[in-house]
């Protein structure tokens, strides 16, 4: 997989933001349209009706937030569906989270969503790009008029201590780069100052296929994640 540090994501590519546990294994993709890559990061575009895959329980379960002790013991597939929401998701380079913008189907926009996870890695091959994160379970909503609260604490707790997750101190700067968002949020600070607010993607933007090699390994994988 070629490195892509250096690389900048072109205006209208398409990229794919895949989500993966610690040990490799792919949880989640969107399918998203690169709006900009540059000092502030990469911010694409991820629409109602472009492809998305959820790891998923073999019944149909949903496993978001799910206790370590379940997810070990449930079998599991990759499930094909399509994104409901109109979101902007701003990547930025060796940080600890992301930033997305969710709107209404109107375009009015709704709220802040600050996802906690590892620095993203970068990717690319012949036919597809994309960014690879670790999720870190613990998120911030953040509404228009910047008050705020946690979102999925009580799974972060559960999960806390257990591979492949993250340890107490792990998580405990977790909680403090959270926190530390927060209060950039509260005083306005970039990206809660309302750039982007009234961001409208581009009529010409259609979902497309997801491209050959979706489901190849995490950037930082050698060799390919089976399915449990």
């Amino acid at each position: 997989m070629a490195d892509c540090n250096d690389t900048v994501f072109i205006p209208g590519q398409q990229v794919l933001l895949r989500n993966f546990r610690s040990n490799g294994q792919l949880i989640a993709i969107e399918s998203a349209c690169i709006v900009e890559d540059g000092p502030r990061g990469t911010l694409a575009w991820i629409g109602p009706g472009m492809p998305c895959v959820i790891r998923e329980a073999v019944d149909g379960r949903r496993l978001h937030g799910a206790a370590p002790a379940e997810l070990a013991a449930v079998k599991t597939i990759l499930s094909h569906n399509e994104f409901h929401f109109n979101t902007l998701s701003l990547t930025p380079r060796d940080a600890d989270y992301s930033v997305m913008w969710f709107f209404s189907s109107e375009g009015r926009f709704d709220r802040w969503y600050i996802n906690l996870q590892r620095p993203a890695e970068r990717w690319c091959t012949g036919t597809a790009g994309g960014i690879d994160i670790v999720d870190q379970t613990l998120d911030v909503l953040v509404e228009p008029d910047r008050t705020w609260r946690w979102k999925d604490e009580a799974s972060f707790t559960e999960r806390t201590g257990h591979a492949p997750f993250h340890t107490a101190a792990e998580a405990k700067a977790i909680r403090a780069e959270g926190r530390r968002l927060i209060g950039e949020a509260v005083a306005g600070r970039f990206p809660f100052d309302g750039t982007w607010c009234d961001f409208r993607p581009d009529p010409s933007w259609t979902p497309l296929p997801l491209p050959d090699g979706w489901d190849r390994p995490a950037a930082w994988k050698a060799a390919p994640e089976l399915d449990s």
